[in-house]
């Protein structure tokens, strides 16, 4: 697309949030943590989804973005905003410093290992939390293409476990 500003680390994205590197890239668009200076250097991810003509946010997502924002849960990532930078629409989540789950599970099983079953028990748990946020929610929601990639886990090797649910792509019901 010409004229588009290519993502590259170093980047500063509308004159705010500083591209640190990317994590991921899907069909849906990528995903970069960014760092925020303005926010004492809060780190945060920024998820690139889709390409607007028309310089604003679609308005099915603005409506999944409003939903996201309204969920308060440690185990669901914080969204703050929907922004719009050059032809790009993207959405600012809170930082959170892991792993995905299917990762985590591979390096616990790594040498004939399987991770403990209190630490299993502690992710259903804490997934199962989340979920729960996203079903009580009002209006009524829930969640749509939640995979183990979307599950990020932290402290699985010392058998203290904290998860994220990243992308719950909340929809009504």
């Amino acid at each position: 697309m010409s004229g588009q500003a290519e993502l590259k680390a170093g980047a500063v994205i509308l004159g705010r949030f500083e591209l640190v590197a990317p994590l991921a890239r899907h069909g849906a668009g990528e995903v970069w943590k960014a760092r925020d200076p303005s926010f004492k250097d809060r780190v945060s991810v920024l998820k690139f989804l889709c390409h607007t003509r028309d310089g604003s946010a679609p308005e099915a997502l603005q409506e999944v973005v409003s939903r996201l924002r309204a969920l308060r849960h440690p185990n669901l990532a914080a969204t703050t905003s929907c922004e719009v930078w050059e032809d790009r629409v993207f959405l600012v989540q809170g930082w959170f410093e892991g792993v995905s789950l299917p990762e985590a599970l591979r390096a616990a099983r790594a040498g004939d290992r399987e991770p403990p079953r209190a630490v299993l028990e502690k992710l259903c748990d804490q997934l199962c939390a989340a979920l729960e946020v996203i079903h009580a929610s009002q209006p009524p929601s829930g969640h749509g293409a939640l995979y183990p990639g979307c599950v990020l886990v932290r402290g699985v090797a010392r058998g203290e476990l904290d998860v994220q649910v990243t992308d719950a792509e909340v929809a009504p019901f």
